[in-house]
């Protein structure tokens, strides 16, 4: 959830989230969302997503 939140940031905002982490690479803010998209399959099977929401994610 983090890594959406910090993608729906404006420009500045996601650099500066990137500064106070010590990251030096936008490129660091997709490597977070895929490690946690990564986890969507496990999160339906143990019921804490519903499965619809895959299929959203994957049509963006």
């Amino acid at each position: 959830m983090r890594s959406v939140a910090v993608l729906a940031l404006e420009a500045d905002a996601q650099i500066a989230w990137l500064g106070e982490k010590g990251l030096p690479l936008v490129d660091e803010l997709a490597l977070e969302f895929d490690d946690g998209f990564r986890l969507v399959p496990t999160f339906i099977e143990r019921g804490w997503l519903n499965a619809t929401v895959l299929a959203e994610i994957e049509l963006r």
